[in-house]
């Protein structure tokens, strides 16, 4: 009888000592294949109709230099690809073009992940040409920690 309950004890232990992870805060991403961040704005219409009225553009800088940039009249994408070195990189958004004032999104997320960290800010019509750098994140092999400048 002493027998099985030193087995059953023996048991308990090894189930409660189980490995598990803890929970990565809130402004972190775990990907092994990279890190997306898309940029969207509204002028007060419709998605089309912001396009026409504001031309926001996005970059990826690492140490200076572009890695990545969205130019295009339509809404932004930049990635940090897994392969990438491990370091700091900045998100930049500039107001190219426009006569309205801009709010604007980044949603950042791990490739096909449906979980986004959102961060908004706004340009106002008179910022034209302006650049913010507005995100650094710090990669560190599959973990990407996202820090609001």
């Amino acid at each position: 009888m002493k027998k099985y309950i030193f087995i059953l004890l023996v048991s308990v232990i090894v189930a409660a000592c189980g490995t598990t992870e803890d929970p990565l805060p809130s402004n972190v991403v775990k990907n092994s294949e990279g890190l997306n961040i898309d940029l969207e704005w509204s002028t007060g219409g419709s998605s089309s109709q912001s396009m026409e009225d504001v031309d926001l553009d996005l970059y990826l800088e690492k140490d200076g230099k572009v890695i990545d940039e969205s130019t295009y009249i339509q809404f932004e994408q930049v990635s940090i690809l897994d392969h990438y070195a491990d370091g700091e990189y900045e998100v930049k958004v500039k107001f190219y073009d426009g006569t309205k004032r801009a709010d604007y999104s980044l949603f950042v997320n791990g490739f096909d992940s449906n979980e986004n960290i959102l961060f908004t800010s706004y340009f106002l019509a008179s910022d034209e040409g302006t650049t913010l750098t507005y995100l650094k994140i710090i990669k560190e092999g599959d973990e990407y920690t996202i820090l609001d400048l």
